[in-house]
């Protein structure tokens, strides 16, 4: 994968720290969120730094979603929203820990995300995932997430941003007093992308969230065909 700015899979393996010293360092995470955009609906502020091959493949989905005929949206058919697209969703998720894990349970799609801890074996065989293949731990302050190996097909936001299956994420999560969550989401995707890529979502927490299932394959009969298209008139 070559040197980049970003930690290789392998040395963040080889971080230091344990399961204890992750659920010692700092206070949990765990509670329940509704994940808003940190730009408007979009969830950033300037156009993204596309390459020419997927700035045109971007610019012909958006102009799908303004004629009403959106294409490229794997959700349609009920696959995976990927990730960070499932920040920019205006369903609540919940975070869990356990202790070699942290878990993101997302009502929209009934999806599940893993934060793996340091030092966690077996990691390098996983297959490429929805939500990439994650490790986190505490640096100073800020919790940060390092992710790679996603499927290439999803999106990165409801608006069609497309991405490569070189893409990795760096996430640097902050804590408010009141225990509300920012998630700066940076992607870092050397085929898709001519530099890195920074997105920030705020997550509200609140306790008082019901969690509830969510069944997008029950019923669908609708799905869209590859010029968006549905079935009914």
């Amino acid at each position: 994968m070559g040197a980049r700015a970003m930690l290789s899979f392998g040395a963040v393996l080889l971080l230091a720290g344990s399961a204890e010293a992750w659920a010692a360092e700092r206070p949990s995470l765990a509670g329940r969120y509704w994940s808003t955009p940190g730009h408007g609906a979009t969830a950033f502020s300037e156009p993204p730094p596309l390459r020419d091959e997927y700035a045109r493949t971007y610019a012909a989905r958006l102009e799908s979603r303004r004629v009403g005929r959106p294409i490229g949206d794997p959700t349609a058919g009920c696959a995976g929203g990927g990730f960070p697209r499932v920040l920019n969703v205006p369903y609540p998720t919940e975070i869990l820990e356990t202790p070699d894990q942290m878990l993101w349970l997302w009502e929209g799609g009934d999806r599940v995300r893993r934060v793996y801890r340091p030092g966690r074996k077996g990691l390098e065989t996983l297959p490429p995932l929805y939500s990439g293949v994650a490790v986190g731990q505490w640096e100073g302050e800020v919790f940060v997430i390092r992710s790679e190996r996603f499927v290439d097909w999803t999106i990165l936001d409801p608006t069609g941003v497309p991405h490569s299956a070189q893409m990795r994420t760096t996430e640097r999560i902050s804590v408010a007093a009141n225990g509300d969550l920012v998630d700066e989401v940076t992607i870092d995707d050397p085929v898709a992308f001519t530099r890195p890529w920074t997105l920030r979502f705020n997550l509200r927490k609140d306790p008082t969230i019901r969690m509830m299932e969510y069944s997008c394959e029950e019923n669908n009969r609708n799905k869209p065909n590859a010029q968006g298209e549905t079935t009914s008139k």
